[in-house]
C-alpha cells in the first residue's frame, strides 16, 4: 500500500505518518519509483503508534514502548491519569465546601480554611508523587463491612460494621479528613 491508501484507511494524516518514519518507528520499503511500501507490519505498527497517541504517550514514549520494551512507561501514565483524577475530585470536594459553607452563612474564616486544606492536599500530593487511593479503600471497607453483616448475630461486630460505613461516608465526603488520613499515611510510610 502507498501512503495515500495507508492514510486514508487509518484516518491518519501523511504528515504524521511521515514522521512516524523519520522517528524510526517505521521502516517502508520503496518500490521501483522510489515510492513508500508499506506492508501489514507497518499498517500494524502504526495502528499501535495511533493507539498511544490517543492515550496521549509522546513519540519518545511510543518508541521506547514499541521498540525497546519499556513496559514501565504505562504505568507512569497510569500514575500521571490517577494524579489528575485526585486533582479533580479533590477539586469537585472543594466546591461542595464551598457551596455548603455558602449556603449555611458560615463565615469566610472557614471557607478560607477550607481552601488552605485542599491547596495543602493538593501540594503534598504534587510533591511526593503519592497517591492515596481513597476509592480503593472505600470498596475494601465495603468489602469488610459486607463480611461482617455475614455475621450479623454478633453486636460488637454490627457496631464495627457500622463504623467502616460511618468511615466510607466520612472519606468520600470529607476532603479535611482526607487530608488527615494522608498525614497519617505519610507519618506511616517513614
Amino acid at each position: 500500500m502507498h501512503i495515500q491508501e495507508v492514510s486514508q484507511q487509518l484516518n491518519l494524516s501523511k504528515k504524521a505518518i511521515m514522521i512516524y518514519e523519520q522517528k524510526g518507528l517505521i521502516h517502508p520499503q520503496k518500490d521501483v519509483h522510489g515510492y513508500r511500501v508499506y506492508q501489514q507490519k507497518d499498517i500494524e505498527r502504526l495502528m499501535q503508534i495511533k493507539c498511544l497517541r490517543q492515550l496521549d504517550f509522546s513519540i519518545s514514549q511510543i518508541k521506547d514502548i514499541l521498540i525497546n520494551n519499556q513496559y514501565d512507561i504505562f504505568d507512569l501514565k497510569k500514575e500521571e491519569y490517577e494524579k489528575q483524577i485526585f486533582d479533580i475530585e479533590t477539586s469537585l470536594q472543594y466546591i461542595d465546601d464551598v457551596k455548603k459553607s455558602l449556603t449555611q452563612k458560615q463565615t469566610l474564616d472557614n471557607l478560607s480554611h477550607q481552601l488552605e486544606q485542599t491547596k495543602q492536599l493538593k501540594k503534598i500530593n504534587s510533591s511526593t508523587q503519592t497517591i492515596l487511593p481513597f476509592e480503593k479503600i472505600i470498596i475494601c471497607l465495603s468489602i469488610f463491612i459486607y463480611a461482617l453483616f455475614l455475621f450479623d448475630n454478633d453486636s460488637f461486630l454490627s457496631i464495627l460494621a457500622s463504623l467502616a460505613m460511618l468511615l466510607i461516608l466520612v472519606i468520600h465526603f470529607s476532603s479535611t479528613f482526607r487530608l488527615f488520613l494522608y498525614e497519617i499515611y505519610q507519618k506511616i510510610k517513614k
